[in-house]
């Protein structure tokens, strides 16, 4: 069984060796080299791709207006699960 001045000599060591380690680490972030900035050439700058057309996207009432073929296609996916019995504890 620890005495009492073995607690407090095991918890000062803790307390000395969390900051010490937390200052060192700090110390070393803020030290190390910082990314260089983004310069891009102004000449090499090009301009985007022409994007193709896209469909419009349905209106609401077309979708719920659509044949009901469609939804009957997919196929459900049923799991079923054991039920968890518990008798009161």
């Amino acid at each position: 069984m620890m005495n009492r001045l073995t607690k407090s000599l095991l918890r000062i060591w803790i307390s000395t060796s969390s900051v010490g380690a937390f200052a060192i680490g700090w110390s070393a972030l803020a030290h190390s080299p910082k990314p260089s900035p983004l310069q891009v050439p102004a000449g090499s700058v090009s301009t985007p791709a022409e994007l193709p057309a896209l469909d419009p996207v349905p209106s609401l009432e077309d979708l719920l207006q659509g044949p009901a073929a469609s939804h009957s296609a997919q196929p459900s996916l049923v799991f079923s699960m054991p039920m968890l019995r518990t008798r009161g504890s």
